[in-house]
Formats: C-alpha cells, structure tokens, sequence
C-alpha cells in the first residue's frame, strides 16, 4: 500500500505489482539500440525553430550522463551555407529524415521573403522502436538547461495510434519547462517551474490537454541547478506525476466512471467539419485512449507554441517565418544561453521504464 497525499487529503492506495523492462544510467555509453533519434525541421506541429539532429555536438554520453544539447547551425560544418541565399537543405536526399512530410525534411533561405534554415540545432530520442508500456511507472532523474528560449521535455506517445491522429490517441507529459530565468515566482515558463499534462479529444480543435494541467514551483534552488526525479504512475485507475516525492505532485488524472467522451463533453462543441468519438470502440471507454502502449521521448526544442502569452519573446509570433526574427535578435537571447554545454543542454543521469505485470 502506498499513500498520497491530494489537496491535503491523505489516500491509501494499492500498489501495483510491476516489472523492470528499461534501466539506462548511461554507463556503457549511447545505447543505440534503446535509443532512436527523430531527423526533422518542420518543429513536430509545435511551430520550434530546431532541426533535431543525430550529431554527437547535440547528444552525447560523457561520465555517466546524457547531455540533450542545443547548438546554433552557424556553429558546426552547415556554416558556408548558413548565409548563402538560395541555399536549400532536403534531408529526404541526405538519406536520414524521419518523417514522410516534405515540410519536416526540407527548409531553405530565401531572404526575399524572410526565409531561413533553422537556426538552432537540437536532439530529439524516443525509445519508441525498443521500449513501450501500458500502464505501469516512468522514472527519469534529470537536470534541465539554462538558456533562455529553451524548452526541454519528458514525455510520451502512443505506439499505434490506435484512435487516430494526436490527440485523439492521447500524450503524456511527464515534464515541460523553460531554460529562462523566473521573473516573478509564479512564472510558468521558467527554469523554476515544472508542468504535467495529460493531452486528449477527438481532434486538434478539442484537445481537453489545458484542463489537465498541474505545476510546481520554486523560487530557489531551480530545477536547473541540481538532478530530481520526474516519476509517472499510471494504472488502469488514475494517472500522476510527481517530481522527487509523491508529496510533490504536479498531475494527477483520475479517469472517470463515464465513458471519456461524455466525461469531456465533447458531443456538446459544435465545430465545422464536426468532431466524432473515436474512442466508441475501445474496451475501456472510460481510460481510452490512455488503455494502450505508449514510448518515452526526451528532447529539448527552442521557442515555439510553448511560449505563446509570454510577453517578452523575441520573435514575431505573427510572422510566417518567426524563426528569421528570431535569429535576427539572436544577440537579446544567445547570451543567456551557458558556455558549457553540460549546463546547456539537458542532463539525463538514469532513465527507467516498468510495465505492469
């Protein structure tokens, strides 16, 4: 029995018997055969000015740790071509884009128009062609990154699919932050705030993901500054994410008695073409889509959606291409970013997966 503590009211709940299928500290090295990394530059529908790559200067193993880490293109041997107008970059052609989407694989400068290449580099790993699980605990111990505009991540996916296209075959966020520094202690986007959510509806219109959203806070001691533990239980019960310790609970999701389309009352949004249930098949209307097997994902993106409503970014979110403004303003932001890429980048010093037995 385990007991949790919720708004100041204490429950005891059963513990789950649950089996150890992934324990990475890093120690033998990169392991490629856990790891995949995601080749794009279309910003995964996030609208991130990255292009994740497979380069060792964006992830690399060095005493134990994994380092996620952001560099600037201009930075590695993309430098002669970064400035040249009329450059095009197709990775479809370099043999080792992941996506079938052309706008993921290629980008170009046409500075006419105020277009450019992605101007920051970063990494994107998912374990999703070796590890998956439904229902059972996720723990990974990590220290996030310093540097303003950064936007790390541990969260998950849905292996198949099976109810369609995100979100209606759900996402779980373990942990989303910022590398900027907080300007007030409530601040959301900051290297002393965490989030949790738990994304789903019948489609991108009706994603009920901003009302199962929770947080924590510290105005010292940042989650930059040292390594926690960002844990998820999930049971065919409820779902929670707690950082640490189960006293410091960021989500939780108890999954209804009514299916999860009237628990959303989505049949109530009227939308032109209109939604429709597509969990109405599943056995476990009620969990649906959260009753299938779901792959872990670590990354840390640059700008983007995520930062929508803060209001000193410095891009033009209104732009066609807000990524040109924001490396035209690369001297506000760069200079927040930490010299050494330990610091830079997100570490990662152990990552473990159990499946419910």
């Amino acid at each position: 029995m385990i007991a949790v503590v919720l708004d100041g009211v204490l429950r005891v709940e059963k513990q789950d018997k649950l089996c150890l299928v992934l324990d990475d500290d890093f120690s033998n090295g990169f392991n490629k055969s856990t790891w995949s990394h995601e080749i794009q530059l279309g910003g995964y529908g996030t609208g991130s000015f990255d292009w994740t790559t497979d380069s060792e200067a964006n992830t690399y193993v060095e005493d134990g740790k994994l380092y996620l880490v952001p560099t600037l293109t201009v930075q590695n041997l993309w430098a002669p071509y970064f400035n040249l107008d009329g450059f095009k970059l197709d990775l479809t052609a370099a043999g080792n884009c992941t996506s079938e989407k052309d706008t993921d694989c290629q980008a170009g400068n046409n500075f006419d128009e105020g277009r450019m290449v992605n101007p920051v580099q970063s990494t994107r790993i998912t374990t999703k062609k070796s590890f998956s699980i439904r229902y059972g605990k996720v723990e990974v111990r990590a220290k996030l990154p310093t540097g303003n505009w950064l936007w790390p991540a541990i969260w998950m996916m849905p292996r198949d699919s099976a109810y369609g296209e995100w979100p209606a075959s759900g996402e779980i966020d373990l942990m989303e932050s910022s590398g900027n520094m907080p300007r007030h202690r409530m601040d959301q986007r900051a290297t002393g705030s965490v989030q949790s959510s738990y994304h789903f509806g019948p489609d991108w219109r009706s994603n009920a993901g901003g009302h199962h959203t929770g947080y924590q806070f510290r105005w010292r001691n940042y989650f930059n500054q040292g390594y926690h533990n960002y844990v998820l239980e999930w049971n065919e019960k409820r779902m929670r994410v707690y950082v640490d310790d189960p006293r410091t609970t960021i989500s939780y999701f108890e999954f209804p008695k009514e299916p999860m389309w009237e628990y959303g009352k989505f049949g109530d949004i009227q939308l032109d073409p209109p939604i429709h249930n597509p969990w109405i098949r599943s056995e476990n209307p009620n969990i649906a889509p959260f009753d299938q097997h779901f792959y872990l994902i670590l990354n840390v993106a640059v700008g983007g959606k995520y930062f929508e409503g803060t209001d000193d970014v410095v891009w033009n979110s209104e732009s066609a291409f807000p990524a040109t403004t924001f490396w035209q303003n690369v001297k506000k932001w760069y200079p927040s970013w930490a010299t050494d890429p330990r610091e830079r980048g997100m570490a990662v010093d152990r990552v473990r997966m159990w499946q419910k037995c």
